[in-house]
């Protein structure tokens, strides 16, 4: 008696636990959406021209910022400068990414440079009716490589997975490349890494003493608090193999701190 009700909680178990992967993981990867269109005209005249980040890395340090600016007229054009300093493998670094979205709010182009005590990086992406074809050139190095765009979804970044995502609901999915500059310049792993992003609850978070209505997204090891009004992805807490955990906040956006975090990162590559 007691081996058939052992045998009989152990079926249960793998049964209860075989449905929680499949409704967690398998069901969402089948039924992965469009990506929300991240970038619009309306959006941008509604919600601003440009936006900051700080980065903070596990103890509360600041290790670097994210500064990005949006421009828009027939398509929506957003440029995103990133510094970040004391990074493990990369020690300072400066990303700059200029990205094209078309009428409909489709990435339709992309461009990453990748700038340290190395020879500079760029990447740059154009979409085309099946793929996503990329060339990298990095010194005398030159590839090509193409990603399907039924496994793409949208592209970003590992410092900030998630920008600007309107009109999210419980339950949506869809899939994310994310560009890992550390395997850009080291040349060990992925450059850019799959990930399936899931809208999974809802939160307030207090943002200067006020509450913020948000949707909860997650990919991998990356969460987010999205606002619901704007779309805006308030906070991020990301943990990344090797480069360890990092919390991204949304701040006022401050052009004299990117003038300094620039002449900070030009004084580190120089004294490298």
């Amino acid at each position: 008696m007691t081996h058939r009700l052992v045998g009989l909680a152990i079926v249960v178990f793998w049964v209860v636990a075989t449905s929680w992967l499949v409704w967690h993981d398998i069901v969402p990867a089948w039924t992965a959406q469009e990506p929300p269109r991240m970038v619009a005209a309306d959006w941008v005249q509604q919600f601003g021209r440009q936006v900051q980040y700080g980065i903070l890395n596990h103890d509360g340090r600041r290790v670097g910022g994210i500064w990005t600016r949006y421009t828009s007229g027939s398509s929506t054009d957003r440029e995103d400068e990133i510094y970040v300093r004391d990074v493990p493998l990369l020690g300072s670094a400066y990303l700059l990414i200029r990205s094209s979205y078309d009428a409909a709010g489709l990435l339709d182009e992309v461009d990453i440079n990748v700038l340290g005590h190395w020879d500079p990086i760029r990447i740059h992406g154009e979409r085309f009716p099946k793929e996503f074809a990329f060339r990298l050139e990095a010194g005398a190095v030159k590839q090509a490589f193409k990603i399907d765009l039924a496994l793409a979804g949208t592209f970003s970044d590992v410092f900030r997975p998630f920008d600007v995502m309107p009109q999210l609901e419980v339950g949506q999915s869809w899939r994310m490349q994310v560009f890992n500059p550390v395997a850009t310049v080291t040349g060990v792993g992925d450059r850019f890494i799959p990930m399936l992003v899931k809208v999974v609850g809802r939160d307030v978070l207090h943002v200067d003493g006020q509450p913020r209505d948000c949707m909860i997204v997650e990919a991998g090891q990356a969460q987010a608090w999205v606002e619901r009004r704007s779309g805006l992805a308030l906070k991020q807490k990301i943990n990344l193999p090797i480069l360890g955990g990092y919390t991204v906040l949304m701040e006022g956006y401050d052009d004299a701190a990117r003038l300094e975090a620039k002449r900070r990162f030009d004084r580190a590559v120089l004294d490298w």
